[in-house]
């Protein structure tokens, strides 16, 4: 009981009188009472069933935990901590091996921020794509198949070393190699006729004597003349054909 509020602490000998120090000495021993049945943590800790992260809850009761993932994205190796430090790794992604081309970005960890389609197309006209967005494969690039509009003139054609066509100009048979087959000119023409007629030249031309006189290849027929022989009408030297 707390002694009166005109009790004296200490008497004139400067020592606490009986009433305080009986009330001081009741206090003390209650501190050491309360201290000695507190738990402690060790013994608290023992007589905790269960394994895992020890954490305080909401109302100051402790309690295990453990990590977990979420299923198919994360995975959590010794959650509870009960065989070493828990590990967390992202989950093995089954290839389904679909899929179409895309454009990506990426922010500063790795992660996609964002996508947009991909398509590989070529120039109407010139060049065709097949599967441009690879979802059905893989996309094959080719040249346009182009229509023959006819027509068309004799050019000069070059090249780079890829086959590309570079420059194109006016051509004419100057511009080809003859080969064997040789481009007869009229004045060619006329010379090999005259070096020809040269070469032939005979000075005793054959008498013809005892032709057929016709006045055509009926009239030849008619008197004996084959076909491809030689009759006159004339003074005029003719070969039956009919």
């Amino acid at each position: 009981m707390i002694p009166g509020q005109h009790e004296p602490i200490v008497d004139g000998d400067g020592r606490a009188t009986p009433r305080w120090y009986g009330y001081l000495r009741s206090l003390a021993v209650q501190a050491v009472a309360q201290v000695t049945t507190t738990p402690t943590f060790q013994a608290l800790w023992g007589e905790m069933i269960g394994y895992g992260l020890l954490v305080r809850n909401s109302i100051g009761v402790p309690v295990f935990r453990k990590i977990t993932g979420t299923a198919g994205n994360i995975i959590v190796t010794n959650a509870d901590g009960s065989s070493g430090d828990p590990t967390v790794d992202l989950a093995t992604l089954a290839d389904s091996g679909a899929g179409a081309l895309k454009a990506v970005t990426r922010d500063a960890y790795g992660r996609i921020s964002g996508t947009k389609a991909a398509t590989i197309t070529g120039t109407a006209g010139r060049v065709s794509v097949a599967n441009g967005d690879a979802s059905a494969g893989l996309p094959t690039i080719d040249l346009a198949t182009v229509t023959d509009a006819g027509g068309g003139t004799l050019q000069k054609t070059a090249f780079d070393t890829y086959g590309r066509k570079t420059g194109t100009s006016a051509a004419t048979t100057t511009d080809l190699s003859e080969g064997t087959n040789l481009y007869y000119t009229d004045a060619r023409a006329d010379a090999r006729v005259a070096a020809g007629i040269t070469g032939k030249a005979n000075t005793n031309a054959p008498a013809f004597t005892g032709l057929v006189n016709a006045a055509n290849d009926a009239a030849a027929a008619s008197g004996g003349v084959a076909i491809g022989s030689v009759y006159r009408n004339g003074s005029v030297l003719m070969i039956r054909v009919v």
